[in-house]
């Protein structure tokens, strides 16, 4: 074991970043009793990974020397994976977790390039295709400590809502931060007080027959709804239908499918991601999704730049609630996005909705 001057060694950049200063109160007295029993974990050029608290009761202490274990590291994203390793057993608040769940993407989306990159090379003679390398937001919430992908999903609308500026979003990452409300309680506070269309806090409304009829007379067949219920497909009649148990953001999908997705963040967008990536991979034929006309979002945009055609319906829809009853026409105007080769019959069957346009 190895010994510095604790004047010599310097804070890591990224765990100040990540987890900013901590008080040292609770260690102080023990150290200046028992001294620093742990050596702290430090790099060649004197860059703390772990140890910061110690470091700095070292300094209040004015001690001369304190024990160092020293890490060789090969490159930066090694580095990077030490520090977060070091503190995956400390508890850490939601902030902190926040933090980290930047830097775990950064470093997941990293190896996942250099594992593509070896099977490319490994597979280059025999001409195959080596398997993607999704980065899913379980991976992450598993790494940080938030158990499931969806929570990290609600958590991140959350943090970027407070980074903005949002003075709710700020008192409820506080909140969260000292245990007085979970992620999920003030997701609801923050997100579900007004239903997107309908402003009812309910995230399942159904579609009326004749929109339904309209698209298999395009497509041919509805093969597939991912995201439907046993009341939405007595209408429906989709050959395969998967219900919110089924949660159809992890089955697999195929063939014709008609979409109405959950009108809630995130699902909306996480279900229409899907689409368009199952589209761009040929893991489906075609597809007709229904959504508000939220020109202005993330997911509708990407819904636009890969769809072949678009009906803007004139007039407002009226959904069908869970109880199979008509409901009240919803804020929002309403499009059905096609995706396929049978633009044609798309228009034909369409039109008499409302203004058809085709994606180029």
């Amino acid at each position: 074991m190895e010994t510095r001057n604790p004047k010599d060694l310097t804070p890591h950049p990224i765990s100040v970043q990540l987890y900013g200063e901590n008080h040292i109160d609770d260690i102080l007295e023990s150290i200046k009793e028992f001294g620093i029993l742990t050596p702290l974990t430090i790099t060649t050029d004197n860059k703390i990974i772990s140890g910061h608290r110690r470091w700095r009761c070292a300094l209040a202490l004015d001690l001369e020397t304190i024990p160092v274990e020293i890490k060789t590291y090969d490159s930066e994203l090694e580095e990077k994976r030490a520090i977060l390793e070091f503190n995956r057993q400390r508890e850490k608040t939601f902030s902190q977790k926040m933090n980290e769940a930047k830097l775990v993407k950064e470093i997941e989306a990293e190896l996942a390039r250099q594992i593509s990159l070896s099977q490319l090379k490994q597979n280059a003679d025999m001409a195959i295709c080596p398997p993607r390398n999704i980065l899913t937001r379980d991976i992450v919430a598993d790494k940080i400590g938030l158990g499931s992908g969806r929570t990290l999903a609600r958590a991140e609308k959350i943090w970027d809502k407070a980074q903005e500026g949002n003075s709710e979003a700020q008192v409820l990452v506080k909140d969260i931060d000292t245990g007085e409300k979970t992620i999920n309680k003030a997701y609801t506070e923050l997100f579900d007080k007004a239903h997107v269309s309908h402003n009812t806090g309910e995230s399942e409304w159904y579609t009326p027959k004749q929109y339904i009829d309209a698209a298999r007379q395009t497509m041919g067949t509805i093969d597939l709804d991912p995201a439907s219920s046993d009341v939405a497909n007595k209408i429906i009649q989709a050959t395969k239908y998967f219900t919110n148990e089924d949660d159809g953001r992890k089955q697999l999908w195929a063939g014709n499918v008609w979409m109405n997705p959950p009108y809630s963040q995130p699902l909306i967008s996480e279900f229409c991601d899907i689409l368009v990536r199952m589209y761009k991979d040929k893991d489906i034929k075609q597809a007709c999704v229904l959504v508000n006309n939220a020109t202005e979002t993330n997911f509708y945009q990407n819904l636009l730049n890969t769809c072949n055609a678009v009906c803007f319906i004139k007039g407002r829809v009226k959904f069908i609630d869970k109880d199979g009853k008509e409901s009240g026409a919803p804020l929002q105007g309403q499009t059905i996005l096609y995706f396929g080769s049978n633009k044609d019959s798309f228009t034909d069957n369409f039109s008499k909705f409302g203004v058809i346009l085709y994606a180029l």
